[in-house]
């Protein structure tokens, strides 16, 4: 807060709604005098500024998991460059963000440097770097990003949402080097990739996700819609329709839901940064090899506490590795304890965010974000649930799926708390 009292903010990715408000208010009050950012993050301010200094290095990160030990800085790129001084672009927007003042000069983009040298030749090299830019830019063509695509399935869905193919002249499509349109430009194994199209077709017709026409083009069904308006991946609606299909009707917990939603491929992916306080390897190791602990004795504390410990979705995936002793947690079932115990306590209402911010170490922006990505998840099955009948024949576990959606996101708010109990 120090900082902050001065007129300076910074300007990172835990901040709540809340904090990012606050900032961007006082900026534009003129009480706020410095942000500090990221290049990424810097990108999200859309606010005017006089001044955007830019340093020539940045941190960077080959493997991206924040192990600082083995991190270097490197030059920043023009890219960054663009981005950042776009900042700057935008300082004749209207004290309140709602009009433009005509006349008002554009503000300034200073290059940070280790010395005069170095900012003179950088400064160089970006203006010519501009103006090649700037004079070649009408004769360039188009130039698609790559993006390797690893998903095939979901993808092969979502294309046949925008497109009715033949499974031929699918086939055909995805073996093209350049995306018809579009600005990313998908690249597929090439290795069987006539057999994974032809695998990955099976199991959307097994599932009744696609269904061909009288003229053999493939289209989406209901649930293949409801998969693309969700924007879930087709494996994490097969693993909700399994548990749909075993789940008993009116036995369902908070609990159980949480860790179902953990265990999804999506879930996976909905990523908590790792403890503050730890910068090294060692101590980083230890402390997750004890959290470890924590978090797999806890959750099955609290499965034993709500005498689950018959249920499958357990049963499979906790109680037998616990029974076999050479066999151990790996670290993306950890992560899966620690987001369902971290969102079991933040929809409990009975620790605040301070409390729950201490105990698994992490800032309430990170919360906030995990609390959104679970919420998504939980609405998306109760999409499916509802598409599979369950409005008549499980009513109660229905709305029990959506309570917990909406409470994810509305968790500050404590006057919600005696509306969910577990």
């Amino acid at each position: 807060l120090k900082p902050l009292e001065k007129g300076i903010a910074f300007y990172n990715q835990d901040l709540s709604y809340e904090e990012r408000n606050l900032i961007e208010t006082y900026l534009k009050k003129g009480e706020i005098k410095i942000i500090c950012a990221t290049t990424t993050l810097a990108m999200n301010l859309n606010l005017p500024f006089k001044n955007v200094i830019i340093p020539l290095d940045k941190m960077h990160d080959d493997n991206n998991d924040e192990d600082y030990l083995h991190n270097y800085r490197t030059s920043i790129n023009f890219a960054d460059i663009e981005n950042m001084g776009g900042r700057a672009g935008i300082l004749n927007i209207g004290k309140y963000g709602n009009s433009v003042r005509k006349g008002q000069k554009f503000g300034r983009v200073i290059f940070l440097a280790h010395s005069r040298l170095s900012e003179t030749a950088f400064e160089n090299l970006y203006f010519k770097f501009l103006k090649n830019n700037n004079n070649h830019n009408n004769n360039r063509p188009t130039k698609h990003l790559s993006k390797k695509e690893k998903n095939l399935l979901t993808y092969l869905l979502r294309l046949l949402l925008k497109h009715n193919l033949k499974p031929k002249k699918l086939r055909k499509y995805l073996k093209k080097e350049i995306s018809p349109s579009g600005y990313w430009r998908f690249i597929f194994p090439k290795e069987n990739i006539d057999e994974e199209i032809n695998n990955c077709l099976n199991i959307l017709k097994e599932n009744r996700l696609t269904e061909e026409d009288s003229n053999g083009k493939l289209f989406l069904t209901p649930n293949g819609i409801l998969i693309a308006a969700k924007r879930i991946k087709v494996e994490t609606y097969l693993f909700f329709k399994t548990w749909l299909n075993y789940s008993r009707k009116g036995e369902i917990s908070n609990l159980e839901i949480l860790y179902l939603l953990s265990q999804t491929p999506d879930g996976k992916e909905l990523s908590i940064p790792f403890c503050h306080n730890c910068r090294n390897d060692y101590k980083k190791e230890r402390d997750n090899y004890e959290q470890e602990e924590v978090y797999g004795e806890r959750i099955l504390h609290l499965i034993s506490e709500q005498n689950e410990e018959d249920k499958k979705l357990y049963r499979n995936n906790i109680l037998l590795k616990k029974c076999k002793e050479d066999e151990v947690f790996s670290l993306e079932e950890r992560l899966s304890f620690k987001k369902t115990l971290l969102l079991y306590d933040w929809i409990g209402g009975n620790k605040n965010v301070k409390i729950i911010e201490q105990e698994y170490k992490l800032y309430r922006g990170a919360i906030y974000r995990l609390g959104e990505g679970f919420s998504w998840l939980a609405d998306s099955l109760a999409a499916i649930a509802e598409n599979a009948g369950w409005k008549k024949k499980r009513k109660e576990d229905l709305n029990r799926i959506k309570l917990l959606s909406n409470r994810l996101i509305l968790s500050s708010f404590p006057s919600t708390n005696s509306q969910l109990e577990t």
